[in-house]
């Protein structure tokens, strides 16, 4: 595998809506080693929110629904609120949806 390409952070998090406070889905955000604005990302105080310039997908809580297209994160962030997931568990779903 290429370096360049090489997956550096994996954030989790869950989207609900604001009024009716349903959970509505799960997001991924993927950084790869060569974005230009991971490290300004990760030195800046808000750092928790992810740069415009990822990108994210939506699913469901069945790996068959996590087959969407991906666009930029910017499109979604306004629109739900999000809660951290501790490295551990979002290892653990990587480890989980990589199996066959």
């Amino acid at each position: 595998r290429d370096d360049d390409l090489r997956l550096i952070a994996m954030l989790g998090g869950v989207r609900q809506h604001i009024h009716s406070k349903r959970v509505e889905c799960l997001c991924q955000y993927f950084v790869q080693a060569t974005d230009e604005c991971v490290l300004a990302w990760r030195s800046s105080f808000g750092w928790e929110l992810p740069p415009a310039k990822l990108v994210f997908r939506v699913g469901g809580a069945h790996p068959s629904e996590w087959f969407n297209e991906w666009e930029p994160a910017a499109t979604v962030m306004d629109k739900c609120s999000i809660t951290e997931v501790h490295p551990r568990k979002k290892l653990a779903k990587a480890v989980q949806l990589a199996k066959p």
